[in-house]
């Protein structure tokens, strides 16, 4: 049987202005929604937003988008073990660039 967990999705606010939006994770694969929601946090803050199950046999690449004041950012997580197989990063990374 393979364990499960979960992943703290944690927002640092590095600016001087409070700021509010959306974020999203999905799997990159079947870009199916783990996380998402609307946030905010004040200015130099830092807010967990909420978590991310995952399994520990899967290895997924996750794409982390957050919307502030109606500009999309991206960021990315690989996780999994054992560890990911530089063919199969390669794979996502191509998907990510889209």
């Amino acid at each position: 049987m393979s364990k499960s967990s979960s992943h703290s999705i944690v927002a640092v606010n590095d600016t001087l202005k409070d700021v509010s939006g959306s974020y999203r994770v999905y799997n990159i694969d079947t870009e199916e929604a783990n996380s998402e929601g609307e946030f905010s946090i004040c200015k130099n803050g830092i807010a967990t937003l909420g978590h991310v199950k995952m399994m520990h046999s899967g290895k997924e690449f996750l794409v982390i988008k957050w919307t502030i004041e109606n500009k999309k950012f991206y960021n990315h997580y690989l996780c999994g073990s054992p560890a990911i197989d530089f063919e199969t990063y390669k794979g996502w990374n191509e998907k990510f660039k889209k």
